[in-house]
């Protein structure tokens, strides 16, 4: 199995004919497995060589919106950032956090982005690791007490966060009324 592996990567390398071609040209062998006839001439992580595309740049800039504006982020909350619409305000009478932040004119908050919240949990997580910012379970209350996993840099303000949770848990109610009303 090894073999006809190995095999088959120096061969599929060979196919740009280096031999009758006398231009340089590069080879990405995007494998963790050493081939001996095909030595590494450097070593990249897959996120080195693919870099950060607009969708992650996009997602970062909204997390440290966020982070500015509330001192903390998770997941549901950026999740229903990411799903607002200007029409879900309209009946909406909130304090402002929520509205600050996606109408914030410095940073893109109205993306294009269309995410799951398990997968702004994943990203949440990426862009933390990336960032350097710590986690906190915090304990929130709307109707009931709930543990909310708070992603910040450092300076976590926890009347903030109550503020902005008991806002997006009223925004959402507001939501869901208005499209069964």
């Amino acid at each position: 199995m090894r073999t006809y592996r190995e095999d088959e990567m120096v061969q599929a390398a060979h196919r740009i004919r280096p031999l009758l071609n006398p231009e340089e040209k590069e080879i990405f062998l995007i494998s963790n497995l050493p081939i001996k006839e095909l030595p590494p001439q450097k070593l990249l992580k897959l996120d080195d060589l693919v870099g950060e595309n607009s969708e992650d740049a996009e997602f970062h800039d909204l997390a440290a919106a966020v982070i500015q504006g509330c001192s903390g982020v998770w997941a549901d909350l950026i999740c229903n950032l990411i799903q607002m619409k200007n029409p879900d305000f309209e009946n909406f009478v909130g304090t402002s956090l929520l509205l600050d932040i996606y109408y914030n004119k410095d940073v893109p908050t109205k993306p294009t982005l269309r995410f799951s919240q398990k997968t702004c949990a994943r990203r949440l997580q990426k862009v933390a690791r990336a960032k350097g910012w710590q986690v906190a379970e915090v304990r929130v209350k709307y109707k009931k007490t709930a543990k909310v996993r708070v992603f910040h840099d450092g300076r976590i303000d926890l009347e903030k966060i109550q503020e902005m949770y008991s806002e997006l848990k009223e925004f959402q109610e507001n939501r869901n009324t208005n499209k069964l009303g």
